[in-house]
């Protein structure tokens, strides 16, 4: 199987041909790949804000600031200062096994609104319970549950890669 990713680097239409030279096969394949890199430019209106002078212990002060999104294209905007939900998914994220052996992630894009890659919580989630495993085995004396322990670490290595989206 082969699998061609499209990564713009502009906003136009693209085309190439890649040629494929298979083992033990005289003639190489070629295949047409077309692709339109679109970026999604929000506008902000003022540019700039500043509040000016509060005065101590009031409990308001505010600006206004104008999003829009001229693209057709839906986004979502999150504040790190009030979605706590930022934090918990970078943190996903951070712990996900297949960042520790690669320099960039390729994810489908997630449409605004919806949930976090199930399959990024579920690596995350094997990955913690394995290390959590290792740490009681390290900690155990029991014979008897270091081998119902190590039994269950085997099964992480059975499944091979932790996790890969669909």
């Amino acid at each position: 199987m082969v699998s061609v990713m499209f990564i713009p680097s502009a906003e136009k239409p693209f085309t190439h041909k890649f040629t494929i030279g298979i083992k033990e096969n005289t003639s190489p394949k070629v295949i047409n790949v077309k692709g339109i890199g679109i970026s999604v430019n929000l506008e902000f209106l003022p540019m700039e804000i500043s509040i000016g002078p509060v005065l101590p212990y009031e409990k308001n002060a505010y600006g206004v600031l104008q999003i829009t999104n001229p693209s057709e294209h839906s986004t979502e905007l999150a504040s790190i200062d009030f979605d706590p939900s930022v934090y918990e998914e970078e943190g996903l994220l951070a712990n996900y096994p297949e960042f520790d052996t690669q320099d960039t992630l390729y994810f489908p894009v997630r449409e605004p609104g919806s949930v976090f890659w199930d399959f990024v919580a579920g690596a995350v989630s094997k990955k913690q319970r394995k290390e959590s495993l290792l740490k009681k085995l390290e900690g155990c004396e029991n014979e008897e549950d270091k081998m119902s322990i190590e039994k269950l670490l085997e099964e992480f290595q059975d499944e091979g890669k932790v996790a890969e989206y669909p």
